[in-house]
């Protein structure tokens, strides 16, 4: 077993000891595993900060006892047993902390001797929490960011980079009021907005409201907001498109991830007179059916800010047209294309869009008939081959303008940067087709116009990312490999 007290970084030395045993299985059924028994360590541990009651025999200590007693054949049933035990005692013990756990996974197919060495691996860890904020959401969360690494195209469902949440937050600043991620997978943007918070030195006066589709990734989120002390009775499972459990809400803030330029989206089960889709219902992707259910939950003088594919900023037919009409509704404020490879599901660039309900009266400037464009796609630091991030100076650079676009105190008066950033008025979208791309508005040469369809891009995507994820298996493979030659 890895020597876990040595210097270094615990995160890392966590995940690579429970890589250690994960074997044959998949990452996707292995993470549900892990964050079960992680869970239970920090709803025990952490009780009377997020306020659950934890029986006596569901104690980390009591169940670490239990489970070696099972290993030494000194008490009768088995390890996974144990486990379910413990998890079904802590839910019925919480009135309103049901479904906090993820379920739906096959504990059974991993050996008891394989489940001991996990908890010993978290027993052996003092999270002490004065030495470090928050020392076991860091491990939470940086075992999330793995298993998002090891699943590759299929993690976007439940994992977006730390470094585009926290960009959103800071843009948005939801310092009060209600928050809502209707596609809200492990509930990041919420926990980054807590912090974002806490670190203003203001008490966490937010009501938060979100959806998820997958019963597992919806259970993770419980679990990780559970354990970070916020209220989880609005995190709703379903649909968001077709099944909106969140009928009348009308957030201040709408901070999310949807999936990207997705087919199947649900628009043979709505109607044409649904009061979301005042712009008409995509027939292609449901990337501006996304949009455009955000902007019905946004209330007046709220905002919105979301990931999109990059498509959505110079697409035509329908996507256009709607595109159009939200310019000239003058709803968008800010436009930031962002690096390649941010993203652990996919290889292909994003954006964020950030849409105003209340230009002349949120609190900010009048900014009417304007929207910022930035052009960040040269901000980034490389981590590998596959994958970069956005480092602290890079975030900085970019909400320091917005909040310069915005007339907000502490940052220089604004002034548009070739090649970085521009103010554009409706009309000069007017005089591009209506195109929102920041490269050709900086005074970068490349520009993104295509005459393909939403299909034949979609198509080419894919095929692009199968290719990603058959090289990523292959470098798996050429590591492993190299392990064992060790």
């Amino acid at each position: 077993m890895a020597d876990l007290t040595a210097s270094g970084n615990l995160e890392s030395k966590l995940w690579d000891s429970a890589e250690q045993l994960r074997g044959t299985i998949e990452s996707a059924q292995y993470k549900y595993v892990v964050l079960e028994i992680l869970s239970i360590k920090a709803f025990s541990e952490e009780r009377e900060r997020i306020g659950l009651t934890i029986p006596e025999e569901c104690d980390w200590d009591s169940v670490v006892s239990r489970c070696g007693a099972i290993i030494e054949n000194r008490q009768e049933g088995s390890v996974s047993e144990e486990i379910g035990k413990v998890v079904q005692d802590i839910e019925e013990n919480n009135h309103g902390y049901t479904d906090i756990f993820p379920r739906g996974h096959d504990r059974s197919g991993i050996p008891d001797s394989a489940l001991w060495e996990l908890i010993q691996i978290f027993d052996e860890v003092e999270f002490n929490t004065e030495e470090a904020r928050d020392p076991l959401g860091r491990v939470y969360e940086y075992f999330l960011r793995e298993f998002a690494l090891e699943e590759g195209r299929r993690s976007g469902e439940f994992y977006t980079p730390k470094c585009v949440v926290d960009l959103l937050v800071r843009i948005l600043e939801p310092y009060s009021g209600t928050i809502f991620d209707p596609f809200c997978g492990s509930g990041g943007m919420f926990i980054q907005s807590a912090r974002f918070l806490e670190k203003h030195d203001e008490s966490v006066d937010i009501d938060i409201y979100g959806q998820e589709l997958k019963e597992g990734t919806w259970r993770i989120c419980r679990a990780n907001l559970t354990r970070a002390g916020l209220p989880i009775s609005n995190i709703k499972q379903g649909d968001s498109i077709v099944d909106d459990q969140h009928n009348g809400l009308e957030a201040d803030r709408v901070i999310t991830n949807p999936p990207f330029n997705m087919e199947e989206w649900g628009k043979d089960a709505l109607s044409q007179g649904d009061a979301r889709f005042r712009y008409g219902l995509p027939s292609e992707t449901g990337n501006f059916a996304f949009l455009q259910h955000m902007l019905f939950h946004t209330g007046e003088d709220g905002m919105v800010g979301t990931v999109m594919a990059n498509r959505t900023m110079f697409a035509r037919g329908e996507a256009g047209r709607i595109r159009k009409q939200i310019i000239e509704d003058d709803l968008l404020d800010v436009v930031i294309s962002l690096p390649k490879n941010l993203f652990y599901s996919t290889s292909i660039p994003a954006s964020i869009w950030i849409l105003a309900k209340g230009k002349e009266s949120d609190g900010y400037r009048n900014r009417s008939g304007e929207t910022l464009v930035i052009d960040a796609e040269d901000l980034f630091e490389t981590v590998n081959n596959s994958l970069n991030t956005l480092k602290e100076e890079h975030i900085g650079r970019i909400v320091n303008k917005v909040r310069a676009y915005r007339a907000e105190s502490g940052v220089e008066p604004y002034r548009n940067e070739a090649g970085f950033c521009r103010r554009v008025t409706i009309e000069e979208f007017a005089e591009d087709d209506y195109v929102v791309t920041p490269g050709g508005f900086v005074g970068k040469d490349k520009t993104y116009r295509s005459d393909l369809t939403d299909e034949q891009v979609t198509e080419l995507v894919d095929e692009v990312n199968e290719m990603f994820d058959e090289s990523e298996k292959l470098n798996k493979q050429v590591r492993r490999t190299l392990k064992e030659l060790d």
